[in-house]
C-alpha cells in the first residue's frame, strides 16, 4: 500500500494545483481505486486505503488550506487557552466504500503569529495504556498540547513522545505513530 500511495501522491502533485488540497485527495483516491481494481459497485477483494490530511500553507498571506480524510488536526491560537479541532471529512481515501468521485471539502483559515498547527495519525490517540488500559485519546492529546504549547517545536515533540511512552508502557504498539506540526 505504501508504494501505491507514494505513486498516487506523486501523480496527484503534478496534476493538481497546490492550493486545492481536496482535489489532491480526490486524485489520490481515484488512483488507488484504479490501481487496486476497486470498481464503483464495490466488487473488489482489496479494501485498502488510508486516512490522510493534505495541507497548503501560503506564508505570504498566512493562509492555511487543508482537506482531511478521517485524520485529526488541531489549531492552538497564541492568545487562546483552547485547542480547536479542525474539520475533517469522515470518508477515508481508497477504501471500497469510498465513492470513486467523492469530493472532500477544502477548509481555510488565516493564521496569526505563534499559532500552532498539529496533526496526528490515530496511532497516537488509539494506543491503549494507563492504569485503566484505555486509549490515550484526543482529550489527553489536547491537554498535552496546551501544556507544551510554548516550547520550541522539537522540544514539544520530545515531551509529547515521552508522555505517550509513559502512558503506553510496555505492551506492543497497536499502530504506527506519526505526528507533525508547525508554528506560524
Amino acid at each position: 500500500m505504501t508504494l501505491i500511495f507514494a505513486s498516487a501522491l506523486e501523480h496527484a502533485l503534478v496534476t493538481c494545483p497546490p492550493d486545492d488540497p481536496a482535489q489532491l485527495l480526490q486524485i489520490i483516491n481515484r488512483y488507488i481505486k484504479n490501481t487496486l481494481g476497486q470498481q464503483q459497485n464495490g466488487d473488489s477483494s482489496s479494501n485498502d486505503g488510508c486516512n490522510i490530511i493534505t495541507v497548503h500553507m501560503n506564508t505570504a498571506t498566512r493562509s492555511l488550506a487543508w482537506a482531511s480524510a478521517r485524520m485529526a488536526a488541531f489549531m492552538l491560537a497564541q492568545d487562546d487557552d483552547e485547542v480547536r479541532p479542525l474539520a475533517t471529512d469522515r470518508m477515508g481515501v481508497g477504501y471500497t466504500d469510498t465513492p470513486y468521485d467523492y469530493a472532500w471539502t477544502n477548509h481555510r483559515l488565516t493564521l496569526t503569529d505563534r499559532d500552532l498547527f498539529f496533526t496526528t495519525t490515530d496511532g497516537l490517540t488509539d494506543q491503549v495504556g494507563g492504569e485503566r488500559r484505555i486509549m490515550f485519546g484526543k482529550r489527553r492529546l489536547q491537554a498535552a498540547l496546551l501544556r507544551y504549547r510554548a516550547l520550541p517545536m522539537p522540544e514539544l515533540a520530545r515531551q509529547l513522545q515521552q508522555e505517550h511512552q509513559r502512558y503506553h508502557g510496555q505492551p506492543p504498539r497497536r499502530d504506527d505513530l506519526t505526528f507533525w506540526g508547525f508554528r506560524q
